[in-house]
């Protein structure tokens, strides 16, 4: 009894996978033009989130399919974050940062965003972590 046990304990070690395999990517794309944007989460590559966020930005376009742009990214366990600053003609300045966790990365993305823009940023428009905790 006591060997199958081993065995089986073994076995589930042998099966778990390593740390740097768990390991998910997310990212946010923004289009400054518009201010749209689009997040993705838990995704096995940086470039399969990427595409993803950049997708979801898109749906929100309405023809201008060009204008989004990958903010930020992260992967294991980090999270990210984008700012913004609203101007009158309907675009935005922004900012993204990332950061172990939400909090960080969000003040963080304050901000950078202040930095581009000049002026204190008005709001996080939208954040993430990589598994999305």
């Amino acid at each position: 009894m006591r060997t199958a046990f081993l065995g089986a304990a073994l076995l589930m070690m042998v099966a778990t996978p390593s740390l740097a395999e768990q390991q998910t990517h997310a990212a946010i794309a923004i289009s400054a033009n518009t201010g749209a944007w689009g997040r993705s989460f838990d995704y096995g590559t940086q470039t399969e989130a990427e595409t993803a966020a950049l997708e979801e930005c898109r749906k929100h376009l309405e023809g201008h399919w060009d204008d989004c742009k990958v903010a930020t990214w992260t992967n294991g366990a980090y999270c990210a974050a984008v700012a913004v600053s609203h101007n009158e003609d309907g675009s935005v300045a922004w900012g993204s940062n990332s950061a172990p966790t939400l909090g960080t990365a969000r003040a963080k993305a304050m901000e950078t965003c202040a930095g581009y823009a000049g002026k204190p940023c008005d709001e996080v428009i939208t954040d993430i972590c990589s598994q999305n905790y």
